[in-house]
């Protein structure tokens, strides 16, 4: 992260008095046709990093995200004739569910069971809004570098599962969650402009937000002939999490298909 951060700053650093030599053409505008402002589709790969990104059925932090896709809308506002900008973006972010062989072993060995068969319950994905400040660093008539740091609301929601215990005929179910928290994302795009109006876009950027699930179980067990929450009558080696506070974090590669205004 710190190196991140330490690149973005330095590349601002040289770009601001590189801009501020741009030349004009007779008409007055900018010689480079960058800065304009635009609204666009974007869409490529995410892949999560850390705890979250675990498959590990004796670590409670796991949290079994894999790497998926994002899509989204977005859009730039170019202040006056500067390369300053105001960005926004609205994305979904689905990812995979990982680790589920881990999970059904780590159950039956925990039970001493012969078999067990895990369910997934729902998906893993992100719902953002953002906005935050852009910035246009012209290298050619229409080419463009640019960097962006984002935040606002990021609504996360993680898959449940169910375990059912073949040979005991007995199950249990951790519930999907749902929860939101801050979320925010720096990023470098090259930017290519065809034309008048139409542009593509590479954007490399890292997300982070620090969701915090309440976890909760229902079980079912035939002697009882009921669901009731908890776990019932039966033992079990390992301590289950009633909540899962980790980050989720990491890397978005994206194509962006843009209008320029």
């Amino acid at each position: 992260m710190k190196q991140i951060f330490l690149s973005l700053l330095t590349l601002l650093t040289w770009a601001i008095p590189a801009t501020a030599q741009d030349k004009t053409n007779t008409s007055g505008r900018l010689n480079s046709d960058g800065a304009h402002s635009y609204i666009g589709i974007t869409g490529g790969l995410s892949a999560p990093m850390g705890n979250i990104a675990k498959g590990d059925y004796i670590d409670n932090n796991s949290g079994y995200f894999g790497s998926g896709g994002n899509i989204g809308l977005t859009g730039v506002y170019f202040i006056g004739r500067s390369r300053f900008g105001i960005s926004a973006l609205v994305s979904y972010q689905g990812f995979a569910t990982k680790g589920g062989q881990n999970l059904a072993d780590g159950y039956k060995d925990g039970y001493s069971l012969d078999s067990t068969t895990l369910y997934s319950k729902g998906s893993n994905h992100a719902v953002n809004i953002m906005v935050g400040p852009y910035y246009s660093i012209s290298v050619a008539r229409h080419f463009s570098i640019d960097v962006l740091a984002l935040g606002g609301l990021t609504n996360v929601h993680r898959a449940g599962y169910q375990v059912a215990f073949e040979d005991a005929d007995y199950d249990i179910t951790q519930l999907e969650a749902t929860t939101s928290a801050f979320g925010w994302k720096i990023g470098i795009a090259p930017r290519y402009n065809f034309g008048k109006h139409l542009g593509l876009m590479l954007t490399l950027d890292y997300f982070s937000s620090s969701p915090n699930f309440d976890v909760k179980y229902t079980s079912f067990h035939p002697t009882d002939n009921a669901e009731e929450p908890g776990i019932s009558n039966q033992p079990i080696n390992k301590t289950l999490p009633t909540s899962y506070h980790q980050s989720l974090h990491g890397i978005n590669t994206n194509l962006t298909l843009y209008f320029r205004l």
